[in-house]
């Protein structure tokens, strides 16, 4: 005869326990399993999170490029990334206002890790004059080499050539024997009446209140588009300015150019500590236009980004609201069985986990093809190609990586999914088991 079943201590002990990391993965196994069961739904909220994810990702990238060529582009002209100058020149540009020993802090400036190119840069206003017309302009002494790597200006000549590099001595017909070579706009040259080959004189006062007096000739015109530019500058070589002005070692600023614009900032932070004596500047301090107009554009841009965000989040909304419609009856089951509503309010916020997640990797793979295609070949401007190269600007727009674009739109969309996945599941935690089993 069969003895009945009796359990002790030790056999209750010997029961499976399921573990706690057993249990999550269960939860999460089970979790997207439920994806699975309208697949037509689930692939729609997905790819409306992709899309948006993609498309933010897209914008915020063509973002960080066009800002990289705005600011390559006003940098390059004249400005530089960072200038460092004498406390007070800033102010008062006075030609006795000088950075003294010039060479020994171009090549302490040169030998940080992330300087492409220094130019040191002497300025005066002085007369220039040719036959009977004079006019004012603005005299300055620049290293050719230096301003050749640094500056876009010398790229913007329309006739003759740019200054003779230090070194080197000029091929000609034999018209041209000397340094005292000038570079000038096209409006200047044109109000004084004068061309590539002619003379042009130039007073101006010494640091120690003698006069001045150059005649250089004009080896090349350049055309900036910049109307006072066009009519005032005048550039000579350093060596020259400095003899005629009376100038030892002495510049007026350090014009550098950095390997990458992100890194702007603190390399100029080195520089500081560097040149306590001196005064650095960065492009924003020199520039403050542009980063204005980069912030409206990055402050209207996030606005834009965020309606697309609202849109793709209220139709998830929609989608979990009728989900936990649907699964009324399913819900009502499990309240019967003795599950907590908590429990079930977390395996949805898990559902919305992983349909977030899935979304926001398509939208980043795509993305990121799409920013490296377009990095490479660049968008085309269309119509306006013609007028942004009058303009001396790109024709195209390159999209480049950032981490803003790439991080910060698929934070902010998992966390707004969780969110409205959660009050659109609160309505579990008022049902009735009974009336959640007749639902149909």
């Amino acid at each position: 005869m069969r003895e009945p079943l009796s359990f002790t201590t030790s056999d209750r002990n010997k029961r499976p326990n399921r573990s706690g990391a057993a249990t999550l993965n269960l939860v999460l196994a089970i979790a997207w399993r439920n994806l699975g069961r309208n697949r037509r739904r689930t692939s729609l909220v997905a790819g409306a999170i992709a899309f948006a994810v993609f498309l933010t990702v897209l914008f915020m990238s063509m973002q960080s490029g066009s800002y990289v060529v705005m600011t390559e582009n006003a940098t390059g002209f004249l400005t530089g990334h960072i200038q460092i100058q004498p406390q007070g020149y800033s102010d008062d540009p006075r030609l006795d206002v000088s950075l003294s020993d010039a060479t020994a802090v171009t090549a302490l400036v040169r030998n940080n890790r992330g300087v492409v190119e220094v130019a040191p840069r002497a300025l005066s206003y002085v007369l220039a004059s040719a036959g009977e017309r004079s006019v004012g302009a603005q005299l300055a002494g620049v290293v050719p080499e230096s301003e050749l790597v640094l500056s876009s200006l010398p790229g913007f000549l329309v006739r003759g050539s740019y200054l003779t590099p230090e070194g080197e001595s000029r091929a000609s017909d034999g018209s041209i024997g000397f340094r005292e070579e000038a570079y000038i706009g096209q409006l200047l040259a044109r109000n004084l009446g004068l061309d590539v080959g002619d003379e042009l004189i130039i007073l101006g006062s010494q640091k120690r209140g003698g006069i001045a007096t150059l005649v250089v000739i004009i080896t090349g015109i350049f055309s900036s588009g910049q109307t006072e530019v066009d009519r005032s500058l005048i550039q000579i070589p350093l060596s020259t300015f400095q003899m005629a002005f009376d100038l030892q070692d002495e510049v007026h600023m350090l014009v550098v150019k950095t390997r990458n614009v992100n890194e702007i900032f603190q390399i100029a932070n080195e520089l500081a500590t560097l040149l306590p004596f001196l005064r650095v500047q960065d492009w924003p301090l020199l520039l403050p236009e542009l980063e204005q107009a980069i912030s409206v554009d990055r402050m209207s841009g996030r606005l834009f980004y965020g309606m697309l965000l609202v849109m793709v989040i209220f139709s998830v909304v929609n989608t979990f609201i009728m989900m936990v419609f649907e699964r009324t009856r399913e819900f009502g089951v499990l309240l019967a069985l003795g599950m907590r509503p908590w429990p079930i309010v977390s395996l949805l916020q898990i559902e919305a986990f992983w349909l977030c997640i899935v979304g926001i990797a398509g939208g980043l793979v795509v993305a990121a093809i799409a920013v490296a295609i377009l990095g490479d070949l660049g968008i085309p401007l269309g119509d306006n190609a013609e007028i942004m190269k009058s303009l001396h600007l790109p024709d195209r727009i390159y999209p480049a990586f950032s981490w803003e674009a790439n991080l910060a739109s698929p934070i902010i969309m998992l966390f707004c999914i969780q969110v409205a996945a959660f009050f659109s599941s609160i309505r579990v935690l008022k049902m009735s088991p009974v009336l959640a089993m007749r639902s149909r």
